[in-house]
């Protein structure tokens, strides 16, 4: 359909552009970010040109594009193109107008990413309150921005407070949304991280498992949402004790995250940090030291020598120092 309508309408037209962002967003949701951050740029400098920078559909490209460079873990560039759009629309929409909110939400997302979470928080809240006012309790969008306060609550080491939102968006999301939708499955996989970390290790076990099967069908293996799945089951096996296969699926999961996602990005580099704690824990300290410190150097260099990644790898280091003295 792009193709014809290109050929029929013009590279430029509205319509081609919305079919052209409409790929775009379809590359997303595959994990094929490269191709549709290509994407996402050419509509958006088409579309200012054609409509202006302010228009709606401009900034709906901006804002994706924000999205994508969030996922590809280059924080700063994202924060810096959500808050423009932010920026805009609140003075012409609105600050409670939904497209307004959805904005937001995705900044506090971003500011979570880049470690800031007391700000995250806040922001988390607001929109939330908000969304329950102007969208309702119950609306898909307001139980995102609930479920994503409950995952900062958990960065911040708030482990029951964390479980009790997400079991109650989960119970939310189910009715509404179905067992099967990425949002419930997401949540899912949030609660069993959740348990985990609380020592509930066999009903951690049987979310992750579940989630896994489920992401696997539908999304396929490659999926990054499923490579989430695999790396909170492999840090599952950790706290079991059960280090051979933990190591195994860290380093799966590694391998796999630089082929979809890239060598540098964020989550590759966390999966490569938890493979180096494998081998440490197996007694392995000189392979566990050049992980940790190829780790280190791309971590600084990515998210900055202060991103709390960053500062647990480095950690991680000292530790290590010690026990090969």
């Amino acid at each position: 359909m792009l193709a014809a309508r290109a050929e029929v309408l013009g590279p430029d037209h509205l319509d081609t552009l919305r079919s052209r962002y409409g790929l775009a967003v379809v590359l997303a949701e595959q994990g094929r970010y490269d191709q549709a951050a290509d994407e996402f740029r050419a509509v958006l400098v088409a579309r200012a040109e054609v409509l202006g920078p302010d228009h709606p559909e401009t900034l709906g490209t901006r804002h994706g594009l924000a999205g994508l460079l969030a996922e590809q873990g280059r924080y700063d560039q994202a924060a810096e193109e959500c808050r423009t759009v932010l920026a805009i629309r609140a003075e012409v929409l609105g600050t409670e107008h939904p497209d307004t909110l959805v904005t937001r939400h995705n900044l506090a997302g971003i500011l979570a990413l880049q470690g800031r979470y007391d700000e995250a928080a806040d922001e988390y809240r607001w929109v939330w309150a908000t969304r329950a006012e102007v969208l309702g309790a119950d609306h898909p969008n307001t139980l995102q921005s609930r479920h994503n306060l409950a995952s900062v609550l958990a960065d911040q080491g708030r482990y029951d407070e964390a479980a009790t939102e997400f079991q109650a968006v989960l119970a939310t999301q189910i009715e509404a949304l179905g067992p099967d939708h990425p949002n419930t499955l997401h949540s899912r996989h949030n609660l069993a991280s959740v348990l985990a970390e609380q020592g509930r290790h066999d009903e951690a076990a049987t979310e992750f498992q579940a989630v896994l099967a489920t992401q696997t069908e539908v999304l396929g293996p490659d999926h990054p949402d499923t490579l989430g799945t695999r790396h909170g089951l492999a840090g599952l096996f950790a706290a079991q004790g059960r280090y051979d296969e933990a190591a195994d699926e860290y380093r799966w999961v590694s391998a796999t995250r630089a082929e979809v996602l890239g060598a540098d990005h964020p989550n590759t580099l966390q999966s490569r940090h938890n493979l180096a704690r494998m081998l440490e824990e197996q007694g392995r300290y000189d392979e566990a030291a050049t992980e940790f410190r190829a780790v280190l150097a791309t971590q600084t260099k990515v998210l900055g020598p202060d991103h709390p990644d960053t500062t647990q790898t480095r950690k991680s280091i000292n530790l290590l120092t010690k026990y090969q003295k």
